[in-house]
């Protein structure tokens, strides 16, 4: 229902309650929206009560999108200055890459996570592996606190005599782990023997997991010890890789 009359005019103008109620919204949003600048500060003479117009209305539509999509608050006032200068969009496609990179961000995190997880529970799943014990859980008191902590096992050192260079690739089968395995083989040379243990799909991938201790994944392992550029930051680069002996003669 619209109520007042506007200055210019014959125009109606909303109260604060009804442009609210248009909107799905309650009153102390729109007056917060107005203390920051998102909307105009408009009374009637007289009786005090805010008064909205049409136009007003359509400000508070766009900003309600704007939010649907991911701006700010903050980030929709500078788009409504900008607006009034004809120079809105090109902020607009600024900050949405912004947000787009943030979000790849935390994908990438998302990933990593899981693939611990991953790697926790293959290890937990090994046959034999009590669930008592410790004070609290054994599962988790029990892991390996560094996957620089290895011991090599008699097969590892049979494996090692033939003279390959022994290359383990831990993956959990996941958008992060693909690349590494890829980047991977193509670093091997004939002299590099690469081995993939895939948690998703190999049962004995979570006994060896288990065996030399890795807390994540992708990991990759070479003559048995964790590439420094794994167990350090993490990333597995080429150029880590090849420091670890990886594509060597």
């Amino acid at each position: 229902m619209l109520s007042g009359m506007g200055e210019n005019g014959n125009r109606p103008r909303l109260k604060i309650g009804e442009l609210a109620k248009r909107f799905g919204l309650n009153t102390k949003t729109l007056r917060y929206y107005e203390e920051i600048g998102l909307l105009p500060t408009t009374r009637a003479a007289g009786s005090g009560y805010r008064l909205y117009s049409e136009e007003d209305a359509e400000r508070l539509a766009f900003v309600l999108k704007a939010k649907r999509v991911g701006f700010s608050l903050q980030e929709i006032r500078e788009v409504l200055r900008l607006g009034k200068h004809g120079r809105a969009c090109p902020y607009v496609r600024e900050t949405l890459s912004r947000h787009i990179a943030e979000v790849d961000r935390q994908l990438a995190e998302l990933h990593s996570v899981r693939a611990e997880l991953l790697a926790a529970q293959a290890a937990w799943d090994v046959p034999g592996v009590p669930e008592g014990g410790g004070s609290v859980c054994g599962l988790i008191e029990g892991r390996v606190s560094s996957p620089e902590v290895t011991n090599i096992t008699n097969q590892e050192g049979s494996q090692m005599a033939d003279g390959k260079r022994q290359v383990e690739v831990f993956t959990a089968g996941c958008p992060l782990c693909d690349p590494v395995v890829k980047l991977v083989q193509q670093v091997a040379c004939s002299g590099c023997e690469v081995t993939v243990h895939d948690l998703r799909s190999n049962p004995e991938a979570a006994e060896r997991l288990r065996a030399v201790g890795v807390e994540r994944v992708p990991m990759v392992f070479v003559d048995g010890k964790p590439a420094r550029c794994c167990s350090q930051s993490g990333a597995v680069t080429e150029e880590g890789l090849r420091a670890a002996g990886v594509g060597a003669g």
